[in-house]
């Protein structure tokens, strides 16, 4: 489906970290969600999606139409989406994490 896809309509108003948002980025799928504590952790907003305004219909709206309708845009966001999601990536998660509990062994 995301291969198929052209934007991630993410319409819950509260979220926690979204697996289907890294999903989409990872396949250049562009987001647009409301402000929620998941999507503003995940979601660069105006670059690989949009953080929108809880309950602003019109803005989210305008947002999904712009996307469609300016396919330049449209490329920009899918490549920045491709270049986010490699923070979420295993590899990336994983050598994090461990400079984490390295870094808490120290102290």
């Amino acid at each position: 489906y995301y291969e198929k896809a052209a934007v991630l309509c993410v319409t819950s108003r509260f979220e926690g970290f979204g697996l289907v948002i890294t999903e989409a980025l990872a396949h250049g799928v562009p987001v647009v969600a409301f402000h929620a504590h998941g999507p503003d952790e995940i979601i660069i907003d105006s670059k690989c999606g949009y953080l929108i305004e809880r309950y602003d219909l019109n803005d989210y709206t305008r947002k999904v139409v712009e996307l469609l309708l300016r396919p330049e845009k449209l490329k920009e966001f899918s490549d920045n989406a491709l270049k986010r999601a490699i923070d979420f990536d295993i590899d990336t998660v994983l050598k994090r994490f461990i400079e984490i509990v390295e870094e808490g062994i120290k102290v």
